[in-house]
């Protein structure tokens, strides 16, 4: 079908920033030396004012990002269902409280962790600790030092796990912020999203997500 006003009008909008980044540049001013220098422009330094954000707003998010343009909408509750965007909620969640164990899951199962075939792996850790009486939680802490099992699951559960110590630790003294920020950096998260589809998008979420914090 042909596009509709709304869609056209966004398509229009996404040409015009293609052509903002190829060509403009933006005065910066450093706050310590007051030096003046021009850089190219970025994403970043693009707003869009909508009259009605309740209308359009996700309407022109849907048709920027078809057109390779990270964006984020106000009024888009999409960015709170993104995949990359769960799995760090999932992970502060465990950091505050680690006996949650659909968070865990759900931290396991991501890149965060890195285990050997995700889905097998929590089968096989509820599989080897198949007690109602012992919560998941426990399950994967049994699994990685009782000591009945030497492989690689074993291996990377107590990897993370050191991980998981770690930011818990790290969460009691420094900004929520440098938390995440350390948790992107030292597990490569951020550029394992930025390399998937839609990665710029990606990428730019778990950023948002960082400056919200």
């Amino acid at each position: 079908p042909d596009p509709d006003r709304t869609e056209r009008e966004a398509m229009l909008i996404a040409q015009r920033i293609g052509e903002l980044i190829a060509t403009k540049k933006v005065v910066e001013r450093d706050k310590q030396t007051n030096a003046v220098t021009m850089r190219p422009i970025t994403y970043g330094d693009i707003v869009i004012l909508l009259r009605s954000m309740k209308h359009k707003g996700d309407d022109y998010a849907t048709v920027l990002r078809e057109c390779g343009i990270p964006v984020h909408s106000d009024s888009s509750t999409g960015y709170f269902e993104s995949m990359e965007v769960n799995d760090i909620l999932a992970l502060l969640k465990v950091l505050d409280n680690r006996a949650q164990d659909i968070p865990l899951a759900a931290v396991l199962r991501s890149p965060i962790a890195s285990l050997p075939d995700p889905e097998d792996a929590l089968a096989r850790i509820r599989i080897a600790y198949p007690s109602r009486a012992i919560a998941f939680n426990d399950a994967v802490r049994r699994y990685a030092h009782d000591g009945k099992h030497d492989d690689e699951l074993a291996a990377k559960l107590r990897d993370i796990l050191a991980k998981i110590d770690h930011w818990r630790e790290m969460a009691r003294r420094r900004p929520l912020a440098e938390l995440i920020w350390d948790v992107y950096d030292s597990t490569g998260y951020l550029a394992f999203c930025a390399g998937l589809l839609g990665g710029e998008q990606r990428k730019a979420n778990l950023i948002d997500l960082h400056d919200r914090a």
